[in-house]
């Protein structure tokens, strides 16, 4: 079951399907949300919204020790603003992001796992051989890249770490 308020114990989702359905309203490419059934598009919410948990390393602190989810947040300064994100709130990017997420996540499942890209590997006298496929990182860029600002996404696609100096 979906809840969206994070005062509750089983808060497990960082937009509303009602609020979700008003932001999916606005962009294009929704065809498979649309054509989705209520359940599968709150499950896609709920897994999104869980993802984005296990891939982001926020800036900020948890307002409590004991919430369920990453947000709410205190501490997390908004991006081109002075000031801080309420530390009760879920903002709207990331209400958007889960959003956009749940929908790429009913197009394709990008959090399955996925081959290594490693086809042979030789021992003596060490060969290696690639797979000419890349793997596909399980968060898309337009998603990754609107919650940067406020962390640091690790998707597994690369080997870089951003440098944070404060």
């Amino acid at each position: 079951m979906l809840e969206a308020d994070p005062t509750q114990a089983d808060f497990n989702c960082y937009v509303s399907y009602v609020d979700a359905g008003s932001i999916l309203s606005t962009r294009l490419n929704i065809d498979d949300w649309k054509a989705a059934t209520e359940t599968d598009q709150k499950r896609a919410l709920i897994t999104a919204s869980a993802a984005i948990d296990l891939y982001v390393e926020w800036n900020g602190t948890a307002t409590a020790d004991d919430q369920n989810m990453d947000w709410p947040r205190s501490g997390v300064y908004i991006h081109d603003r002075e000031g801080t994100f309420a530390s009760d709130e879920i903002p709207d990017f990331l209400q958007v992001a889960t959003c956009e997420y749940a929908t790429e996540l009913l197009k394709e499942d990008l959090l399955a796992d996925q081959e290594t890209g490693l086809d042979a590997l030789t021992v003596g006298p060490i060969s290696l051989q690639f797979s000419d496929v890349d793997r596909k990182s399980p968060m898309p860029d337009n998603i990754r890249l609107s919650l940067d600002r406020y962390g640091t996404v690790m998707t597994g696609k690369s080997n870089t770490v951003r440098l944070v100096r404060r």
